[in-house]
C-alpha cells in the first residue's frame, strides 16, 4: 500500500518518491501528492488529477486506470506537463492517470 501525504506549498521529496502535481511545471501551489512507496494500486483521491509528475530517474509505469489496469506508458523522466505526451492525436495523459508501479 502506497504512503500518502498531502502537500500544499513547497514539496520535498523522499528518498524514493514519485511526485504527481495537479498544475504544470511542478507547481505545488494547487495540490501535491507525493508516493514513497514503489507501487501505488489507486492514487486515491488524486485520480485523474495529475498535470505533471516526477519519478527521479526511476523507471515508473504509469496506467490510466487503477489496479494497474488500462492504456500506460513506462518512463524513467520526469514531466513538467503531460498535455505534452500524446497517446495520439486526440489523447493526452492530461489528468488521466489512476495507478503506478516501478518496473
Amino acid at each position: 500500500m502506497a504512503v500518502v501525504v498531502a502537500s500544499f506549498g513547497a514539496v520535498i521529496p523522499a528518498a524514493n518518491a514519485t511526485i504527481l502535481y495537479e498544475n504544470s511545471n511542478y507547481n505545488a501551489s494547487g495540490a501535491a501528492r507525493t508516493y514513497g512507496a514503489d507501487n501505488a494500486p489507486n492514487v486515491g483521491s488524486f485520480d485523474n488529477a495529475a498535470t505533471s509528475i516526477r519519478n527521479f530517474g526511476y523507471n515508473v509505469r504509469f496506467y490510466q486506470d487503477a489496479g494497474y489496469l488500462g492504456t500506460n506508458f513506462t518512463s524513467s523522466y520526469d514531466y513538467n506537463d503531460l498535455t505534452s505526451l500524446m497517446m495520439n492525436p486526440w489523447w493526452n495523459w492530461n489528468d488521466e492517470i489512476s495507478s503506478y508501479q516501478r518496473v
